[in-house]
C-alpha cells in the first residue's frame, strides 16, 4: 500500500511510522507505532521507491562483489585474507539480516557494515588493485 501511493521516487525516508500509525499499527498502550518495519527491503522500497532503493541496494551489492572478488584473489597475505573473510561474513550476515530486521536503519549495525566495506576497499587500495585485474590467478600466462 505505500508503494502504490509513490513507487518511482516512495513516500520519503523515514516516512513508514507515520504509514503505519495512519493505519492503525498502534503499540500494545495505543500509541502510535515508533518502529521500523521488519523487513529493510520492503521498508526502503515504500519510503525510497525503485530509484532509491537501486541506489542502496545496487551499493550494497556492488560492496559484496568486490569483497567476493577480492576472497579469491591469489595476491593476498594470509593476513589481509582473514580481514577480508572476516568482512564478507559481517556483509553476508547484515544483508540477510535485512531480510528480517533493521539492520540498514538503526545506526550501530549499519556502522558494522561500514567497517566491513572500509576492510574491503583498504585492501583494494593498499595492495593497487584499484586500477588492475583482481583476478590474477584466472589471466592467461605468456
Amino acid at each position: 500500500m505505500m508503494f502504490a501511493k509513490s513507487p518511482a521516487v516512495g513516500t520519503g525516508l523515514g516516512s513508514y511510522n507515520k504509514f503505519a500509525a495512519e493505519h492503525g499499527y498502534l503499540t500494545d498502550s495505543g500509541e502510535e507505532w515508533k518502529y521500523f518495519g521488519h523487513n529493510c527491503y520492503y521498508e526502503f522500497l515504500g519510503e525510497l521507491g525503485i530509484i532509491g532503493s537501486i541506489i542502496v541496494f545496487g551499493a550494497l551489492l556492488y560492496m559484496l562483489i568486490k569483497t567476493i572478488i577480492l576472497v579469491r584473489n591469489t595476491s593476498l597475505l594470509p593476513i589481509q585474507r582473514y580481514h577480508v573473510l572476516f568482512a564478507l561474513a559481517v556483509e553476508v550476515m547484515l544483508i540477510l539480516y535485512s531480510v528480517t530486521g533493521n539492520v540498514l536503519l538503526y545506526a550501530d549495525q549499519t556502522l558494522s557494515l561500514f567497517f566491513a566495506f572500509a576492510i574491503t576497499r583498504s585492501i583494494i587500495i593498499n595492495n593497487g588493485l584499484r586500477n588492475k585485474p583482481i583476478h590474477r590467478n584466472f589471466q592467461r600466462q605468456r
